[in-house]
């Protein structure tokens, strides 16, 4: 038996059986084998594992028999064939990592990622998987206005929210010096519940959620997703003394009086029996809103004697701290 071989094989001993007469022997040989024959690749890993169905993401991929020339696809639900987005700038770093940048055009979901090299391609296993985040939208924010001081608990519906996404009210100049809500959680695909952070200006801004498949865009033209409440302020009171059987017509002014016309906010106005505002405090009523520096309103009765703080308390803005008086005679 001759052991010639053609070009770009290899040798490889085998046992050969022959069987005669109820006898086996055992011989010696050898069979042609392709040359630079290997197993396939296999993948283990992929960080990050998720980002924008327009792709660019830049990824990390760890496994195993990775040779020059490895093309890396991820799946849109067909395997590494047709349909399959092609990943760019592949580099064989070693045999057990390459670097890749994710393609664009994708199918929003979870994927697998293959290598493809001359030795196979690499099976979809639980460790190999991609997600293409959608890019989030927001349709709405409940409540959608709140004191500049932050605090006021929100529901964002909408879509494409998934794990680590972040909330942000802008401050007119889109994500740039916007201010960060906080005790986001993501109840669902499309609910997010967030509170909003504080040291806001006053004005209507857009919501933006952040995720690894983008920015949201403002759900309207003129960007008012949510709107920051000036605190309201007190310099005077006209005129500052009354009965205490109540009656008086006043007239406030100061700042962050935003008429009912313009926004669904409430206006109280309260003066103090010694306490502040709240439970004890004698409520005005007739309130009018003028404008936002204005208001007006007729003093409660059944008061104590004395001169106690007016305050007036915005449903969205907040209470405002005392800085004009009313005097119960």
């Amino acid at each position: 038996m001759s052991n010639r071989s053609t070009p770009g094989t290899v040798l490889a001993a085998v046992g050969l059986f022959v069987v005669t007469g109820g006898l086996s022997m055992v011989l010696s040989s050898t069979v042609p084998v392709a040359a630079g024959a290997s197993s396939g690749p296999t993948v283990s890993a992929v960080s990050p594992n998720t980002g924008p169905t327009s792709g660019g993401t830049a990824i990390t991929i760890t496994g195993t028999g990775f040779v020059s020339g490895a093309a890396v696809v991820i799946g849109q639900g067909s395997g590494a064939g047709a349909g399959a987005i092609a990943a760019t700038n592949v580099t064989v770093v070693t045999s057990n990592e390459i670097t890749a940048v994710t393609g664009g055009g994708a199918k929003a979901g979870t994927w697998s990622v293959y290598v493809i090299t001359a030795g196979g391609t690499s099976a979809a296993n639980i460790g190999d998987n991609f997600s293409y985040d959608p890019v989030p939208t927001v349709s709405k924010v409940s409540p959608n206005a709140g004191p500049v001081a932050g605090g006021t608990a929100i529901t964002i519906t909408g879509s494409g929210f998934v794990k680590g996404t972040t909330v942000v009210v802008g401050q007119g100049g889109g994500l740039t010096g916007a201010i960060v809500a906080t005790s986001v959680k993501i109840v669902s695909p499309t609910e997010i519940t967030a509170v909003t952070g504080g040291g806001a200006k006053a004005g209507s801004f857009g919501l933006f959620v952040t995720t690894s498949g983008g920015t949201s865009v403002a759900k309207n033209p003129l960007n008012q997703d949510f709107t920051y409440y000036p605190l309201p302020t007190i310099s005077a009171v006209s005129p500052n003394s009354g009965p205490t059987s109540g009656g008086t017509a006043i007239a406030i002014t100061g700042t962050g009086f935003i008429s009912l016309a313009v926004s669904q906010q409430n206006f109280t106005v309260e003066i103090g029996q010694g306490s502040g505002a709240g439970p004890t405090a004698i409520t005005a009523t007739n309130i009018n809103v003028g404008s936002s520096t204005t208001i007006t309103a007729i003093t409660g009765g059944g008061a104590k004697a004395g001169t106690f703080g007016v305050f007036v308390i915005a449903s969205a803005g907040g209470t405002s701290i005392p800085a004009g008086t009313f005097t119960y005679r």
